[in-house]
């Protein structure tokens, strides 16, 4: 019995000099792996990072330089992949391994900050951007002018996204400042093309803008075709304002010809169809309307998929205008207002139909990948001293099952929450949609001119609606402006019908709050198509948000028929059923409906009233 302590003490002795050993093979087999994944990051590859970061889980003490290059190549892959905000995570992962103890040197180190800022500008996250910027600074010298460069980048790019246009003009000038001590030729060149448009359309400084230009057209030769694109781009625009449409159209035609020789990324249709609609603009207004025709043909046939809504929204304004000044045929409008429901209507389908298959090939991809989690578990372990303690990694295992199983069993929660989001979204009426559209065209016989600002308003609905639809919250003032939108729309089908007031209890509408979209809109059609389908007085909408703290509470009251009559087929709303079932998970109540009535009145009506999950900005 005397010889066990000294037996268990040369055991723990061999296991901590494996261990050692263990550590120095991970770490050349970590480079080993980075180097084949660096070349190719793909699906086949991926494995590997998420079999380095369990390592990096299991054994801290691995150099964290590595593990940070492997959530930047982690952040590379999804980012390829479209998952922006995986991409963000990852990206972000990376910086938090440079800590102020070591001032950046490598490029590579520089890079991390570089993706990170860029990942959270694609997601609009400008503070996280200021943020980052503030954290490249503390960990870079005074005089290394290319990262003081790098920074005042960051602060000078983001401050103008922000409208923040006195402290961009700020740091735009260090930016310049900086490019000048490193000489590089024609490195400016950006810099100054902001420069010009900062002093043109916020500073109301158009000569220098101007002179900016003017001298960036004598580099033409030593530029390259995107920022050749920039520069006569801008100044086509700066001619245009000033009426000098001749000399506007040239330089969109150079720019243009700029555009056809870069190089073919995702940007290139939206470049293309913005400068064929602005040659488009300034042929109508030289009266060149066959010669409009042609830009405009030219531009929608790059397809709307390569598109954004933006730059088609334009594009159908200019063929409006164009059908009304050059052909001065009404039925034509008619014609493209019909053609404006259809492209609508199909991005959103499609939209959602994509959703939904990436939905499914993401959890199977999730299955994959779980299933390589566990082979990566196991291989790590049989790195362990397997002659340590048995029954203890038995355990360790029986813990590491159970716990696998339980987080899959909330993920796969989670994912079934965010399917019935996604399904509520597509619960817009397609009958509402027609009519619509037959209402405005029957006003575009009568008064064009309001018309128009019906289609307008038609148009932003449908575009809230497909800008929400890709989010499982949005912001509370544009999901209030798209339910005010829609009564609008359905108050030009049915005039004099209804009127609806919006009560805001312990809230403002433009408070930085989110909610899932689509909750309200549901009902509010069935007040209208239903509850006031048959009266013979004008019906009411009245819809209360009050804040509780975690929750929205809402509640929508009509003067319509009440359940009895706007239920008679005793069959239950679908979206209804959905709504109720996603509250019920989300706040542990569901949908409270009652029936309305005035005492000594023949009137009814419905409350409909529910709690909405709420999350900060």
């Amino acid at each position: 019995m005397r010889l066990l302590p000294v037996i268990i003490f040369l055991i723990l002795a061999c296991s901590c000099k494996q261990e050692q050993v263990d550590l120095i093979a991970l770490e050349e087999e970590i480079k080993e792996l980075h180097l084949a994944t660096y070349a190719n990051v793909n699906d086949s590859t991926v494995a590997n990072l998420y079999y380095i970061n369990k390592l990096y889980e299991q054994y801290p003490d691995l150099p964290s330089k590595r593990i940070a290059y492997n959530y930047h190549l982690l952040g590379r892959y999804h980012l390829a992949k479209g998952v922006q905000d995986s991409a963000t995570y990852y990206a972000y992962r990376a910086t938090e391994f440079v800590t102020d103890t070591i001032p950046i040197e490598s490029a590579t180190e520089q890079a991390y900050f570089f993706n990170a800022w860029e990942n959270f500008k694609a997601e609009k996250r400008y503070g996280d951007c200021l943020a980052i910027a503030r954290k490249f600074e503390s960990l870079i010298y005074p005089q290394d002018s290319l990262k003081q460069y790098a920074l005042y980048y960051f602060y000078t790019v983001t401050h103008n996204l922000v409208d923040e246009f006195e402290l961009a003009a700020k740091y735009n000038k260090q930016q310049l400042k900086y490019l000048n001590l490193l000489n590089i030729p024609n490195g400016d060149t950006n810099a100054l093309i902001l420069e010009a448009k900062l002093q043109n359309q916020h500073f109301k400084n158009k000569d220098t803008a101007y002179t900016i230009l003017e001298q960036l057209r004598l580099r033409e030769e030593n530029l390259t075709a995107d920022q050749n694109r920039q520069v006569f781009g801008n100044y086509g625009i700066m001619l245009y304002n000033d009426g000098r449409y001749r000399e506007a159209y040239d330089n969109y035609k150079t720019g243009i010809s700029y555009i056809k020789a870069i190089a073919d990324t995702p940007d290139k249709p939206i470049f293309l169809a913005n400068s064929y609609g602005n040659l488009a603009e300034v042929s109508m207004d030289l009266k060149q309307f066959p010669r409009a025709e042609k830009y405009l043909d030219s531009a929608l046939e790059l397809g709307n998929k390569n598109l954004n809504p933006d730059v088609i929204r334009n594009l159908l304004k200019y063929r409006m205008r164009l059908a009304t000044e050059y052909d001065n045929d009404y039925q034509k409008a008619a014609l493209i207002v019909d053609t404006i429901s259809s492209y609508l209507d199909t991005e959103y389908r499609d939209k959602y139909n994509e959703e939904l298959v990436a939905l499914t090939k993401a959890n199977e991809k999730e299955k994959e990948l779980l299933a390589q989690q566990q082979l990566d578990e196991l291989r790590a372990i049989k790195l362990q001293n397997r002659s340590f303690l048995l029954i203890g990694f038995i355990i360790l295992l029986v813990g590491l099952g159970t716990l696998f199983y339980r987080q899959r069993k909330l993920r796969f929660e989670r994912q079934g929450l965010q399917m019935q989001q996604r399904l509520l979204r597509s619960q817009m009426n397609p009958h509402f949609t027609f009519n619509t559209l037959y209402a405005i065209q029957r006003q575009i016989k009568e008064t064009p001119q309001v018309a128009q600002d019906y289609l307008l308003k038609f148009s932003r609905l449908l575009r809230l609606i497909l800008e929400n639809s890709m989010e499982n919250y949005v912001l509370m003032e544009n999901e209030l402006e798209s339910i005010k939108k829609y009564m609008d729309l359905q108050l030009l089908r049915f005039p004099g019908k209804f009127q609806y007031e919006l009560e805001l209890i312990g809230l403002e509408e433009d408070d930085p709050i989110y909610i899932p979209p689509m909750l309200i809109q549901p009902f509010v059609e069935n007040a209208i198509e239903h509850g006031f389908s048959n009266i013979d007085y004008e019906g009411k909408i009245k819809i209360t948000l009050e804040d509780r703290n975690k929750y929205v509470y809402c509640s929508i009251v009509d003067n319509g028929q009440g359940l009895v009559s706007s239920q008679s087929t005793n069959k239950k709303s679908a979206s209804t059923q959905l709504i109720s079932d996603f509250l019920s998970k989300v706040t542990g109540q569901g949908i409270s409906i009652k029936e309305l009535s005035e005492p000594n009145k023949n009137t009814k009506g419905t409350e409909v009233s529910f709690l909405i999950p709420v999350k900060g900005n």
